[in-house]
């Protein structure tokens, strides 16, 4: 148990409650619900049932709620204990216990290599329209190669599947193709397609490909096969692989079969066949900067190859493809991106001509409140907030994400994803409401759900009183270390208008956005890093790069996912040296509240 309970007992009288309250005050909690990976059905929600319910006892001050406190100690130690209202005390080290939670891990489902015959598992009594064989065809191996001082290796590896067989166009995961690192620099140096000639054979390097298109927010990205592999032009019979069919991923239901193919990965050693897995669905996530669904959920932890592979209904049509967190070779693959999310970037790949490139905005890749990933890969998501939630057997799918609330909702939802978090890990959700950590309202348990979860729960005020105005931030801390953590605003109206200020120059950038290496002219890129406040009301990010007063890059708007204040970089990049000059970026964080676009910084360096 924690010992926070007893040590806040020493007060004689506790500290003013941040909210205006004085009264003893200790509610009920348990952990959050996690599922995915990990279910916790023992924790019906419903009438009479306490999900962070914040309660207020009905005390007479700091002996009342001693003893309702030591009641608690001595009845048991599996619930985590509240501290007196107003503790504005730092959290100390994750300690060597947390509250039990029950929690029970679904079987994990491996990858099954596509059976050559192409018989699946009947549904009524009747055979699946498409089987997995010949879905397989329209699977495709996905290298990313840098070459070194003549020396070639592979950076990354997934899948990707062909949905358009006459422009030769290939959907798969942005994750996969990103072709930026987290400083600022070029991920690979070209991309190497392999097929498969029939089922259950190795894939064979065939093709190079050219990005065309993306969608990094919604992970989404688009490539061409243009040339043979190792150089020269494709003929009208070497590009035989079929298209598939589009579905309608928002008719699929929790409990609906999916079947995800792709390749497992080189790091996974071991045949490199097209692997079919067979999984059901076990929810969805969205995000407030996109309408819909944006994940969907599901019972399968798959090897990292498949990441970027495609998902298919029951009948065979696409429905989407394969996602992580971030590109991890020692990660498993768990959840899929909607096909509906692809809508826009397959029209534009498809209208590009036949030499089109596609060069994404170069900005900083993760927002402020993703932490960088440690030494151990743990990967967190940043908390999503959302204002309503849809409860089936004890777990919650959240719709009307925001991270905006009017004044005194009566709950927030939240949820949060974890990839490569070992069983055993103490998770922590530390509250804080402007800056004042709330231990009534935080919670810690004991990670049981292997290498991937969704954590989803909510926060429930007192039934007259809502919860209260100002800033909630929510961390999420695993073995110690803060990994993830987000703001909700509950009645904060927004500043008038976005401020950008320090701007500086960099080659590279650190994961928080300082200069890593410095500007020169013999670097393929250069960034500007700047502070920004008051932007959580802003939508778009657009700059213009200028070199000796001409103009020579003007980014598409990007949707802004900065929030309210921070540090930023975004940059310019070319397939050689940058060259010298005198270089300017003006850059524009448009706000809903202003008539015309205004440029929010302007600065220039000089580069011999």
């Amino acid at each position: 148990c924690r010992s926070g309970l007893y040590d806040s007992f020493l007060a004689i009288a506790p500290p003013p409650h941040p909210w205006g309250v004085t009264d003893g005050y200790h509610p009920r909690r348990r952990a959050p619900v996690v599922v995915g990976s990990i279910t916790a059905p023992a924790y019906p929600i419903g009438p009479g049932s306490v999900v962070k319910m914040l309660r207020f006892a009905r005390t007479r001050g700091a002996i009342a709620v001693l003893a309702v406190g030591l009641a608690a100690l001595a009845a048991s130690c599996s619930s985590t204990a509240g501290l007196i209202p107003g503790d504005v005390s730092a959290p100390t080290a994750a300690s060597s216990e947390a509250s039990p939670t029950p929690v029970i891990a679904p079987p994990i489902l491996a990858p099954a290599t596509v059976n050559p015959t192409g018989n699946h598992a009947r549904q009524n009594g009747t055979a699946e329209v498409i089987p997995d064989s010949e879905l397989a065809r329209s699977v495709v191996q996905i290298q990313l190669l840098s070459a070194t001082n003549g020396i070639v290796r592979i950076v990354r590896d997934g899948s990707g599947v062909v949905i358009d067989a006459d422009l030769r166009l290939i959907l798969t995961s942005y994750t996969l193709v990103n072709p930026y690192l987290g400083d600022g620099s070029a991920s690979f140096s070209s991309i190497a397609i392999g097929i498969n000639r029939a089922p259950g054979e190795q894939p064979s390097l065939t093709f190079e490909a050219e990005l065309v298109a993306a969608d990094p927010l919604r992970d989404i990205a688009v490539l061409r096969a243009v040339r043979l592999f190792r150089g020269g032009s494709i003929g009208a019979d070497d590009f035989t692989l079929p298209a598939v069919t589009f579905g309608a991923p928002d008719q699929l239901e929790r409990g609906d079969a999916v079947r995800i193919l792709g390749h497992p990965g080189e790091a996974s050693g071991g045949s490199q066949a097209v692997a079919a897995t067979t999984a059901s669905v076990s929810g969805f996530g969205g995000h407030e900067l996109t309408r819909g669904r944006t994940w969907i959920r599901t019972d399968a932890r798959m090897p990292y190859g498949i990441l970027g592979g495609p998902a298919f209904d029951a009948s065979g049509a696409l429905i989407g493809i394969a996602s992580q967190l971030r590109y991890d070779p020692d990660a498993v693959v768990a959840q899929i991106r909607p096909l509906t999310l692809a809508d826009e970037t397959i029209t534009l790949a498809r209208g590009a001509g036949p030499e089109a490139r596609y060069r994404p905005p170069l900005e900083r890749s993760a927002a402020p409140d993703a932490q960088p990933i440690a030494a151990d890969g743990v990967a967190v998501s940043a908390p999503a907030f959302a204002q309503n939630a849809v409860e089936s057997n004890g777990v919650f799918d959240l719709f009307d994400y925001s991270s905006q609330f009017p004044s005194g909702p009566p709950m927030i939802y939240y949820e949060y994803a974890a990839q490569r978090v070992k069983n055993g890990a103490l998770v922590e959700e530390r509250w804080f409401l402007d800056g004042i950590f709330q231990d009534a309202v935080s919670s810690s348990y004991t990670w049981t759900g292997g290498s991937f979860g969704v954590v989803t729960d909510r926060v429930v005020a007192p039934e007259t009183r809502g919860l209260p105005a100002g800033l909630w931030v929510l961390e999420v801390w695993i073995d110690g270390t803060r990994r993830a953590s987000s703001t909700s605003y509950v009645a904060i109206p927004l500043a008038d208008e976005p401020v950008i200020e320090e701007v500086t120059f960099g080659a590279k950038a650190t994961a928080t956005a300082e200069i890593a290496t410095f500007p020169a002219s013999f670097e393929p890129q250069l960034l500007a890093l700047f502070d920004y406040t008051n932007a959580r009301g802003a939508t778009r990010l657009r700059w213009i790069v200028f070199r000796d007063g001409r103009v020579v890059y003007q980014s598409p708007p990007v949707l802004w996912r900065g929030g309210e204040s921070g540090k930023w970089w975004i940059g310019y990049q070319t397939d050689g040296p940058i060259g010298p000059g005198f270089w300017e970026f003006e850059i524009y964080l448009d706000s809903p509240l202003q008539a015309q676009p205004i440029s929010r910084g302007a600065k220039g360096i000089s580069l011999p």
